[in-house]
């Protein structure tokens, strides 16, 4: 946090500080390997939501955030992506086992 400001929260400021960056990074690797892109996105839009409300950051740097999200939203699942490859075996996989009936 700058200039030692604190979060108010019960845990130290450097937790805060590496749960975010973990969930960044995170976040970043799903998106960059295309898996679970529309849970993942909606998950970032969640933590910039949450960063404007709870940390009272400027709103107009995050206008970017969420148009790249809503544009990943909307045109995910690339033949480049590991959805594409993953979940068509998944439901072969589940159809096999009967778990799932049609």
């Amino acid at each position: 946090m700058p200039n030692g400001e604190r979060t108010g929260l019960p845990l130290l400021d450097e937790r805060i500080d590496f749960g975010a960056g973990l969930a960044e990074i995170l976040i970043g690797l799903f998106v960059i390997l295309g898996f679970a892109m529309r849970w993942t996105i909606i998950i970032s839009l969640a933590f910039i939501t949450l960063s404007i409300l709870y940390f009272q950051e400027l709103l107009w740097p995050h206008f970017i955030l969420y148009g790249i999200s809503f544009s990943l939203l909307i045109n995910s699942g690339d033949l480049f992506t590991a959805d594409h490859w993953i979940v068509p075996w998944l439901k072969k996989l589940v159809g096999r086992t009967g778990i799932i009936d049609r």
